[in-house]
């Protein structure tokens, strides 16, 4: 985009911006549908999310490859965020965090739906997915410029709700390392203990550089 002239996008990403609410919330209706009340409590069924749910046990692993897989489908989705970053020339917003977020979520959700497909990883995709439908909530809205962005007051408080999501599945993983799961988790523990842990720190500094400095600045 060296040279050229940013591109206008603003009813692309607000169409995309509401796609996007749509889609995650889909994708939690269509897991809460896979689970029942298991989802809702996932802490007292670590290890059986789904086959908590589900009669037929036969049917355990194709459901939660079909939940990870549309989940996985809209981490690659999430990429267009960082093209049309680059389109519109907002480089200042592909910082390390974003593209760190962006690149990890792909490469690990990949492995965890082809390959690890725990069911404890249902609850981390509706966790992530609920959080994803007010943040993109909130970019649909300040979209609209100024005149909706001073109602706006609770932009920082997307930041605190990825970090509690974050202490929320570092508490499940908790769980999860003192169960006795059938079948081996330790690929899934090991790698989400890592991500979730690095994101943790790299988003808690981005609150802090973000709006606790500020408040000591004035």
């Amino acid at each position: 985009m060296e040279g050229r002239r940013p591109f206008l996008l603003n009813n692309i990403v607000r169409t995309y911006n509401i796609s996007q609410v749509a889609m995650n919330v889909y994708i939690i209706y269509f897991i809460f549908s896979a689970t029942g009340i298991g989802l809702l409590d996932p802490w007292g069924r670590v290890c059986n999310v789904v086959s908590s749910a589900i009669q037929d046990k036969s049917l355990v692993k194709l459901r939660v490859l079909e939940c990870l897989y549309y989940y996985y489908i809209n981490k690659i989705i999430d990429l267009l965020d960082t093209v049309f970053f680059i389109l519109r020339k907002k480089q200042s917003q592909v910082t390390f965090l974003h593209v760190y977020h962006h690149v990890l979520m792909i490469g690990s959700t990949w492995i965890s739906t082809m390959i690890l497909r725990d069911e404890i990883l249902i609850s981390f995709a509706a966790l992530n997915s609920l959080v994803h439908v007010f943040m993109y909530t909130y970019y649909f809205l300040s979209s609209f410029g100024p005149a909706i962005q001073k109602y706006l007051w609770w932009k920082k408080y997307i930041t605190s709700l990825q970090i509690a999501q974050f202490l929320l599945a570092l508490s499940m993983l908790f769980t999860l390392r003192y169960s006795e799961c059938e079948g081996s988790v330790k690929g899934t523990l090991y790698l989400w203990s890592f991500n979730v842990s690095t994101l943790l720190i790299l988003f808690s500094d981005f609150y802090i550089k973000s709006y606790s400095n500020k408040k000591k600045v004035k």
